[in-house]
């Protein structure tokens, strides 16, 4: 998200058969009419500079300084002091602001919010040995265990949206609340009747509250 065609065409471009080899590489052969502010911090939070430097906390941080390096470079260029995408002069290191690093799940939040999933890991995976005690399946084990004939199973997963619904007009017992659940496969839609919200309803508040990811867990 926020990285247009446009973007993505100009990188694959200056980058050519040659991988950038850091930050200061990568600010010398880009363009910063064309990745501006917003386009490098969508690329940071989705990852895409992590092999140039991995602490995404301090490269989004150091996004100006780096847009500011290419800006310089432009204007060499443009003046024919340098060769653009290549000359002699060698490129001066960027010194990136010293902040905290992000924390997993913020580090997992913001990429989820640049791509539309998780890329790099998942919320869950902190808890796979305890999820494997109490024998929680995968979404791929649920579906051959429902292709077997099973009507029941136990799933865990990251609620990301929720969306009050009601199927009948008439009946309250039919309304309910429709969660976005995320886990190792792209995002399912749940539906929780308020017979089971009742249950669980107060959790999700409360999660809300606070601004955190609800993770739950399904168990029939």
């Amino acid at each position: 998200k926020g990285v247009g065609a446009q973007a993505v065409e100009h990188l694959v471009e200056v980058r050519g058969d040659r991988p950038f080899t850091d930050l200061a590489d990568f600010g010398q052969r880009i363009n910063p009419r064309i990745i501006n502010k917003r386009t490098l911090e969508s690329l940071v939070a989705a990852g895409a500079l992590d092999e140039l430097s991995p602490d995404r906390a301090s490269v989004h941080a150091g996004v100006d300084r780096i847009l500011a390096h290419a800006a310089r470079i432009q204007d060499s260029a443009s003046s024919g002091q340098v060769e653009l995408f290549g000359g002699a002069m060698e490129a001066e290191p960027i010194l990136l602001p010293a902040v905290e690093p992000w924390l997993a799940a913020e580090k997992l939040q913001r990429e989820h919010d640049a791509v539309g999933f998780y890329l790099s890991a998942h919320p869950l995976d902190e808890y796979t040995d305890v999820l494997k005690k109490m024998r929680v399946q995968t979404w791929a084990e649920f579906a051959e265990s429902v292709h077997r004939g099973a009507t029941a199973g136990r799933l865990a997963g990251t609620v990301t949206a929720k969306q009050e619904r009601r199927t009948d007009k008439q009946s309250f017992a039919l309304r309910g609340r429709l969660f976005k659940l995320e886990s190792e496969l792209p995002p399912v839609d749940v539906m929780f009747y308020y017979k089971v919200l009742s249950l669980v309803g107060k959790v999700a508040d409360e999660a809300e509250k606070v601004g955190d990811r609800l993770q739950i867990l399904l168990a029939k």
